[in-house]
């Protein structure tokens, strides 16, 4: 019983989630910013690498260096082309964090954000998902008690309300536990401040 009642709660979390997180230009903006932030990381990470490889290329014997340098190019950009492969609004779309981009008007980040914009981009977005899903656990308990457990017979009402009062205590904190600074020190979108 306790199995079907936790995949009622995540099926209706999904849902919630996916339908509330839609309503704010701020996540939205704040999803791009990430995403975009994240994106260039990852292209300066890729050149680092590719001029590392290039030095080791130059160290071979001289008719192999061009050859070496050749491949290294090759792979790098086969990388560099994945990490383009979706704009941060598509990804962001896709991931329901923004609603239909077509109607709506944001300002959108430049490609110039650096380190502590980086850092506040993604703050910013982890703490409104973050605020999102708390939200989300809540309505989504008080859903199920309504239209489930007041469905049932008293006894069993009790039970039902009483395990998704468990199970919405434990989602809290479970939630209170992620540290968004931390977070994105982990994403290496910030210093280690």
């Amino acid at each position: 019983m306790k199995t079907f009642f936790a995949f009622v709660v995540a099926v209706a979390a999904g849902q919630a989630m996916a339908m509330s997180i839609q309503d704010g230009n701020d996540v939205c903006a704040d999803c791009i910013a990430f995403i975009t932030d994240r994106q260039e990381m990852d292209l300066e990470s890729i050149d680092d690498k590719e001029a590392k490889m290039n030095i080791i290329c130059s160290t071979m014997e001289p008719s192999k260096v061009e050859e070496c340098k050749t491949k290294v190019q090759k792979i790098c950009q086969k990388k560099k082309d994945k990490v383009n492969s979706q704009t941060p609004e598509a990804i962001c779309k896709a991931t329901k964090f923004c609603p239909s981009l077509d109607t709506v008007n944001m300002n959108t980040p430049t490609n110039e954000v650096q380190g502590k914009g980086r850092c506040k981009d993604c703050k910013n977005f982890l703490k409104d998902v973050k605020e999102k899903e708390m939200d989300n656990v809540i309505s989504v308990n008080k859903l199920i008690e309504t239209m489930f457990c007041e469905k049932l017979s008293e006894d069993r009402h009790e039970q039902c309300a009483d395990f998704l009062d468990a199970a919405t205590g434990l989602e809290i904190e479970l939630l209170d536990l992620v540290d968004v600074k931390k977070s994105c020190n982990r994403l290496g979108m910030c210093g280690a401040n």
